[in-house]
């Protein structure tokens, strides 16, 4: 016959197994939900570049369209 004790470690062994399985499953989502969170402030940070570059890119194609028509008007009053 078995003694007592073998079944209390043999429930523990399940027991631990089980646990050790829950707590990866938990601890992957919390992975996931993280790594999702950071993707979610590079994402926006680099859309808030692009924005930033976009202003910056048509201020200075109004700033070179500024010049031109200045210089164009410069070069008007030079003929005359």
């Amino acid at each position: 016959m078995t003694p007592w004790w073998v079944y209390f470690v043999l429930c523990g062994i399940i027991y631990s197994g089980y646990r050790i399985v829950t707590l990866f499953q938990e601890d992957r989502e919390i992975e996931q939900r993280v790594i999702e969170e950071e993707g979610r402030v590079y994402m926006e940070r680099i859309e808030r570049a692009k924005a930033q570059e976009s202003v910056k890119a048509s201020l200075d194609h109004e700033d070179t369209d500024d010049l031109v028509a200045a210089s164009g008007e410069d070069d008007l009053d030079s003929r005359e």
